[in-house]
């Protein structure tokens, strides 16, 4: 959209103009417009004027809003005139058509950064930390057997002899069967728990790490991309952006920065937050 207060064009769902820092106009979830307020601590001095209404040109949704003054009333009949900036709106808004300003490769590294940490620390927790605790109860267990057999320190030291007594302990107590369905249930549930928590924040607008760097993940009108969209950006896309990371390092050549995984699903990641 178009600041209403400089005429500049500013990045989607923003809250504040990048180039004058003054409220932008929302919409309510009911599609309603909501006017932007500032009061008396941000405004400049009164002696400055304000700017004019702009007239309406095609394809500037910003110069549709008007700028002026407005008065607060407080409890007990007393009211007091104070200048405040108020963004009305004499015709319906138009989709935003402004370019947003668009992230690009090495904010978006940078979150991506942060994101791993997260992921790793959620395959940590669940299921490096219970493998390790499985592994030292099953040695605890076996360690008598074992111990004599496999330990590089003793002379006569042989370890195709030593994996040989591990396996024959593993499949003579039935204990591999076990180990894997403790592996493949705790992979699963790690899988799970990090697509979840990538899916379902990019939904609502940004994974941590994005919030981070103040980038956002929105669709073409500048909305959140919503669970389907982001679901197959973060499965189907990330899987083909993986491809030799082609995928990731053609954001830095495309010129709307979009990696493969948002073209896939017709995404953008903007400089939003902060």
């Amino acid at each position: 959209m178009y600041c209403p207060n400089c005429g500049a064009p500013d990045q989607r769902q923003a809250e504040k103009c990048t180039r004058c820092n003054k409220l932008l106009p929302r919409l309510s979830a009911e599609g309603e417009l909501i006017p932007a307020l500032e009061i008396e601590a941000s405004l400049p001095p009164i002696s400055e004027p304000l700017p004019a209404n702009r007239p309406a040109q095609p394809g500037q949704p910003g110069s549709q809003y008007s700028y002026g003054l407005g008065s607060y009333a407080y409890g007990g009949g007393y009211n007091q005139t104070t200048p405040w900036y108020h963004y009305g709106y004499p015709a319906p808004v138009a989709p935003a058509v402004a370019r947003p300003l668009e992230a690009g490769f090495w904010l978006r590294l940078g979150a991506f950064v942060i994101d791993w940490i997260i992921v790793s620390l959620i395959f940590g927790f669940v299921f490096i930390l219970p493998t390790i605790f499985w592994y030292a109860s099953w040695l605890n267990r076996h360690l008598d057997e074992i111990s004599p057999i496999c330990d590089p320190t003793l002379p006569g030291f042989n370890q195709p002899v030593c994996n040989q007594v591990i396996e024959r302990i593993l499949y003579q107590n039935g204990e591999i069967t076990s180990l894997i369905v403790l592996l493949a249930g705790l992979g699963g549930l790690a899988l799970l728990l990090s697509l979840l928590y990538s899916v379902w924040m990019t939904a609502r607008g940004a994974t941590l790490g994005k919030r981070a760097f103040g980038l956002r993940v929105i669709r073409q009108d500048g909305t959140r991309p919503g669970f389907g969209r982001a679901l197959l950006r973060q499965t189907v896309g990330y899987l083909l952006s993986s491809f030799f990371w082609l995928g990731f390092i053609w954001i830095g050549l495309d010129p709307k920065k979009q990696g493969w995984h948002d073209k896939i699903a017709r995404t953008y990641v903007i400089r939003a937050f902060g």
